[in-house]
C-alpha cells in the first residue's frame, strides 16, 4: 500500500495541471478540503469558501483571495492566500501585494497563507509583520501523526504542526 503524504498529493497536482492556473485551483481545492476536516480548523471555522462562491464577494472578481473562512466563534472573515509553487522558488512581496491590497477591507480581520515554500524573500518576510490585519502563514511540511495524510502544515511563527 502507497502511503499518500501531503508531498505526494502536491506531485500529483504538478504532474496532472494543464496550466499555472490548474495547479493553483487544484491547490485551492485542497485547502479548503483541508480547512473542512482538519480537526483543528474544524473548530475554528464554521464555513469555507471559494472567493468566487464567497457571499458577501459582492460581484467583486478575483482580485487577490483565494478563498475565505469565516470564525465559527465570531462570526469574523479571514482571507487566505494560496501560494502553490516549486519548493525552491523564493516568495517575494510582489507575489503577495494584490493579496494584502483586496484583504485589507475592513470585512477582514484576519489573513492566512498557505505556501508549499519555505523560502520567502526578506521583503516578503518584512510584509507580513506587525499588519492591522494580522497575517499568519502556514507551510507545508512532513508530519505523520495526521490520520490519513501524512503531511501537515506548520504555522511558520510558532513552528508547531497544525
Amino acid at each position: 500500500m502507497t502511503t499518500i503524504t501531503i508531498h505526494s498529493i502536491l506531485e500529483e497536482f504538478r504532474q496532472d495541471a494543464i496550466s499555472h492556473r490548474d495547479l493553483g485551483d487544484k491547490f485551492e481545492r485542497l485547502i479548503v478540503a483541508y480547512l473542512k476536516t482538519d480537526p483543528l480548523y474544524q473548530d475554528i471555522y464554521s464555513n469555507v469558501w471559494m472567493w468566487m462562491d464567497f457571499p458577501q464577494r459582492g460581484g467583486t472578481p478575483d482580485t487577490g483571495i483565494d478563498l475565505v473562512a469565516q470564525e465559527r466563534a465570531t462570526g469574523d472573515y479571514c482571507a487566505i492566500q494560496c501560494k502553490f509553487y516549486d519548493p525552491n522558488h523564493i516568495l517575494d512581496k510582489s507575489d503577495l501585494d494584490s493579496f494584502f491590497t483586496a484583504s485589507g477591507k475592513s470585512l477582514f480581520k484576519k489573513r492566512l497563507i498557505f505556501s508549499t515554500t519555505d523560502k520567502w524573500g526578506k521583503n516578503a518576510e518584512a510584509a507580513i509583520l506587525n499588519q492591522q490585519i494580522p497575517v499568519e502563514r502556514l507551510r507545508a511540511r512532513l508530519r505523520t501523526s495526521y490520520p490519513g495524510i501524512e503531511g501537515e502544515f506548520i504555522n511558520h511563527q510558532s513552528g508547531e504542526y497544525v
